[in-house]
């Protein structure tokens, strides 16, 4: 499914919820200000460091937007991210979304 129809789903979304609660959206942000990949990722970002998640546990979930973005080109991650066994830091994935 391509970016844009998931973002149309969501901002159709945001739509329906500020017409019944609109004292959740700034007075100057509306639904077209909100994209899935930067706001729900920033929300989920900001909710892990109020909540006490380690620095390292969200380094790790976010490393996988860090090869999306790569798009087959070498990553900006250091060695240790790289080699990182999914298996193996799957734990740390699982703190992250146990915490949320």
């Amino acid at each position: 499914m391509r970016q844009s129809v998931v973002n149309d789903a969501f901002r159709s979304c945001l739509e329906a919820v500020k017409e019944e609660t609109p004292e959740l959206f700034p007075p100057d942000h509306g639904p077209g200000d909100y994209d899935v990949d930067r706001s729900l990722r920033g929300a989920s970002d900001s909710r892990a460091k109020a909540l006490g998640v380690s620095l390292d546990d969200i380094n790790v979930v976010n490393r996988w937007r860090k090869v999306e973005e790569a798009k087959g080109r070498k990553t900006s991650q250091g060695m240790s991210d790289g080699y990182a066994d999914v298996e193996l830091i799957r734990p740390m994935c699982i703190r992250y979304t146990v915490r949320l």
